[in-house]
């Protein structure tokens, strides 16, 4: 929704426990349905929303099968009416992506890092990145900044798995 002002973000539940390659220990992505974080670069706010995945009546958005994020950035140049200036939805038919958070430089760059967790592979953290430069709407990757060797073992609290995958963007992303 480009250019709206309206409140009108649409995400799901997410999956209620997400299945981990080499255990049956599943991981509770508890809350990842809402505002994830949000950073400021001068009159801009970027963000990123967790979501579940959409399986029918999913309009442009298209349909997925795992939980996603959609990353935003709010033109707010008039504080009374920021306007969205861009965004754009990132998913992984192999894996499901929790705890997105994101950061920005002072010259604008932005990156995205999320939890990839999936059957076919160990709990990691990715990356995506965009430059001030890219075109409107565009990320590049994912590059895999931590990929998992073992599945996670203190899945009882999912909040000190997700603390963790902000760490690269609470620095300076560029």
């Amino acid at each position: 929704n480009v250019g709206s002002t309206a409140n009108d973000w649409l995400f799901n539940t997410p999956i209620a426990a997400v299945t981990q390659l080499g255990s049956t220990t599943q991981i509770r992505p508890i809350e990842s349905h809402r505002l994830m974080n949000a950073a400021q670069n001068g009159s801009h706010v970027f963000g990123a929303l967790g979501s579940g995945p959409c399986t029918a009546s999913c309009g442009a958005q298209g349909t997925d099968t795992n939980n996603l994020f959609f990353w935003f950035d709010l033109d707010c140049t008039s504080p009374g009416a920021c306007i969205v200036s861009q965004t754009g939805k990132v998913s992984d038919s192999a894996a499901d992506l929790e705890f997105a958070t994101v950061g920005v430089a002072s010259n604008g760059n932005v990156a995205v890092t999320a939890a990839a967790i999936g059957s076919t592979l160990y709990p990691g953290i990715r990356v995506w990145t965009r430059k001030a430069s890219d075109p409107l709407g565009v990320l590049t990757g994912p590059v895999a900044a931590m990929t998992g060797s073992q599945p996670d073992s203190c899945v009882s609290n999912p909040l000190i798995f997700a603390s963790a995958v902000g760490v690269s963007t609470v620095r300076d992303p560029k």
